[in-house]
């Protein structure tokens, strides 16, 4: 019976001194970083939009002051990115008829200023009221730093208005406006 009790108090102690000892490691709560990175590039900057105008049928000879309704009613710029500012100027030509034989004397074209809209957030441009005549006058701008991403410049009912003296001659009258773009504020 001697030798049973030695034997399970020396096994008894060798299983307490082999048994696994859990080991507490210590934790450190560091952050980590890292990055998320873009690049946008300066892109285009496009007059992509404008508008042109009917002021219907009126009798002849007969002093007239026309408001149209646009056939296109905006002026659409996008700016993906130029930083120097933008303008548009408009200019036109003198009215003739289709054989270039007659011209519509004294009559004066004239845009009011339109409502500039964007889901932009950026600095809205400003849109002007202006004649139209053969020198190009500003009638959209932004400036430095401003008009970036797509504006439209609404442009309604009656906001080109086309004034004709009495003693026009009949006929069927055009004037070619010329819409242009520089990346410069007026």
């Amino acid at each position: 019976m001697k030798k049973t009790l030695i034997f399970g108090a020396a096994a008894a102690l060798a299983l307490t001194t082999m048994a696994p000892t859990v080991a507490s490691a210590a934790v450190t709560n560091s952050p980590k970083t890292s990055e998320a990175d873009v690049t946008l590039d300066e892109g285009n900057l496009d007059l992509t939009k404008v508008p042109s105008f009917t002021f219907g049928t009126i009798n002849a000879g007969v002093a007239s002051d026309l408001k149209a309704a646009p056939k296109d009613d905006q002026l659409t710029v996008t700016n993906a990115g130029v930083m120097t500012g933008w303008n548009v100027t408009v200019s036109a030509t003198a009215f003739t008829d289709d054989a270039n034989t007659l011209t519509l004397k004294g009559a004066a074209l004239s845009l009011e200023a339109g409502t500039p809209t964007s889901d932009s957030t950026d600095g809205v441009p400003t849109a002007k009221a202006v004649a139209i005549n053969d020198q190009e006058n500003s009638v959209f701008s932004a400036a430095a730093g401003q008009g970036l991403g797509e504006w439209v410049n609404k442009l309604g009912d009656g906001q080109a208005r086309l004034v004709i003296p009495s003693g026009s001659q009949p006929g069927s009258y055009k004037s070619t406006l010329t819409w242009t773009l520089t990346d410069a504020p007026a």
